[in-house]
């Protein structure tokens, strides 16, 4: 009873946690994963299928192999932009498919193997990875016609990208041409209003030129007086500055003589100082040369030995005397000199005063004289001022009237140019826009021809991979048949072999030959079985 009451009760206990496992909240995400993007990537062996969503997913991934596939269950998940199966045609998948379970809230992802393999799901945040990699190696020729084809199709979108390019810029140069032709027409209506404004200006021009004749006339006559009386200031103005030139060189050499006469006195001084100290000097030597004469008169009265050092001393002394009496005439010559130079240099200053005086009564006379003819010329000039000012005055109002009417004609030359070269620019772009659509043309030729080369190396590689398939398929199916052959075979052997030893004791011959006929019937198969796998493999190696 007791066992009995422990069985229903772990009983009621496993019903209690089976109904509250679906109110406890696992893991499942409240909100629904959208999966917008698939992307496959083929690679070898190997093909990535990659499911991009909105959030982490929640999945469960097995394997059958009855076809063979690998199927990913995904929970609370929705899928767009996958309506039909995708044919991927891989050297490991075949297809990839998708539906809706679990009543629209979840979907089953089928991924169709064309060779069997392992595979690996895993989960990259909001990405959901699954790779498919084939137990039997990609062939090398198969790779490197995948490279090829990608490069291929790397160049068909570099060319198209290229041609887009192309279009875009032959569209604007069309519509550079619009502005350029609207451009043109705003010019060219504008040239004929400024060209009906030049015909009046013109006529403005040619009146207002009669006008400048009578005018310019009379600003001559005017010139005329000015140049005179300029003239008569210029001569009177030379005359001036010759005597104030004449009179500053006088200046400047009675400044020259004065600085020289100082020089010649200071000089005059210090040859002075100097010949009174040579005579204080010559004294001295010679009261030096008296006392040494007496010491050695001194010394010989008495009978003592004079020595050489007194005679040494004496001759010195003598020799030193007459260098400092030499010197003391040198420089009484050097005074003397000094004080002619001076004499000469006072009588050549007082010349100049003389004449420097005289110049200043004349510059004053030029000076009076000037004046009286600058204020004549000032009246003159006043007036004849007042006359060009007026005229002047008109000569400007002309002026500026030509230079309206000259700006007139610049800026028709500048329409006249922009006219000219808005044409050749407009022929410029109609030259490069027949260019681009030509180059276009060529560009999307070769682009045709890349795609159907393209379109022809896919189907042939198709094709070696459709026969190499096959004769794997084949080679596969042969092995097999001759693996289950040799295992036959051996079975049977053992059992003959029994069988021929039992029936040589029994002296059964016919029935032994008869059996090893049979033997060598399997062999034979064997051997047939075995060609026909070498026969498939060394096909499969040709299609590689």
């Amino acid at each position: 009873m007791n066992r009995f009451t422990s069985i229903l009760t772990n009983v009621a206990l496993f019903a209690l946690i089976t109904l509250a496992i679906p109110q406890m909240g696992w893991s499942a995400p409240k909100t629904v994963n959208h999966i917008a993007k698939v992307t496959i990537r083929n690679s070898g062996a190997t093909t990535d299928i990659l499911l991009v969503g909105s959030r982490p997913a929640t999945f469960s991934a097995y394997r059958h192999d009855s076809p063979p596939r690998v199927v990913l269950e995904l929970s609370r998940t929705k899928i767009s932009n996958f309506p039909r199966p995708i044919a991927v045609d891989s050297w490991s998948v075949s297809q990839v498919s998708q539906e809706a379970i679990d009543q629209g809230r979840g979907v089953r992802i089928t991924v169709s193997l064309a060779k069997r393999g392992s595979y690996q799901v895993v989960s990259l945040g909001k990405t959901v990875k699954i790779s498919i990699t084939a137990f039997q190696p990609f062939p090398e020729a198969s790779r490197k016609a995948s490279a090829r084809l990608v490069e291929l199709k790397k160049e068909a979108a570099l060319t198209e990208q290229r041609l887009k390019s192309a279009r875009e810029t032959a569209k604007k140069l069309e519509a550079q041409n619009r502005n350029r032709a609207r451009a043109l027409k705003s010019t060219r209506s504008e040239r004929e209003s400024l060209t009906e404004t030049l015909k009046q200006s013109r006529k403005e021009i040619r009146d207002l030129l009669s006008q400048k004749k009578a005018m310019a006339k009379a600003v001559l006559e005017a010139k005329e007086k000015v140049t005179r009386f300029k003239s008569e200031e210029r001569k009177a103005q030379k005359r001036y500055e010759a005597i104030v030139k004449h009179t500053e060189e006088l200046n400047r050499e009675r400044k020259a003589k004065l600085v020289q006469l100082k020089t010649i006195t200071r000089e005059l001084k210090k040859e002075r100082d100097h010949h009174v100290a040579l005579k204080a000097s010559v004294s001295q030597y010679e009261n030096q040369v008296t006392s040494l004469r007496k010491a050695i008169s001194w010394k010989k009265r008495t009978g003592r030995d004079v020595g050489q050092v007194l005679t040494k001393k004496m001759a010195t002394l003598k020799r030193t005397l007459a260098r400092q009496r030499a010197n003391l005439a040198r420089a009484e010559k050097s005074i003397s000199t000094y004080e002619r130079r001076q004499k000469k240099v006072l009588a050549r200053k007082a010349s100049q005063e003389a004449k420097l005086a005289a110049l200043k009564k004349a510059i004053a006379t030029e000076r009076n004289r000037l004046e009286s003819q600058i204020s004549k010329l000032r009246t003159s000039t006043v007036t004849l001022s007042r006359k060009k000012a007026g005229l002047v005055r008109e000569l400007s109002a002309l002026n500026n009237k030509k230079a309206r009417v000259n700006a007139l004609l610049k800026k028709e030359e500048r329409l006249s140019r922009q006219v000219l070269r808005e044409r050749k620019n407009a022929e410029r772009v109609r030259r490069e826009i027949s260019r681009l659509a030509r180059a276009e043309g060529e560009k999307a030729q070769m682009a045709s021809r890349k795609a159907k080369d393209l379109k022809i190396l896919v189907a042939k590689r198709r094709g070696d991979l459709v026969s190499l398939k096959q004769a794997k398929s084949m080679e596969q199916k042969e092995l097999a048949r001759l693996k289950s052959l040799r295992v036959e075979h051996q079975r049977l052997l053992k059992k003959e072999e029994r069988r021929l030893a039992q029936l040589k004791k029994l002296g059964k011959n016919q029935e032994a030959q008869a059996l090893r006929r049979k033997q060598a019937l399997r062999m034979a198969g064997i051997k047939t079985s075995v060609l026909s796998a070498k026969k498939w493999e060394l096909r499969a190696s040709k299609s590689k």
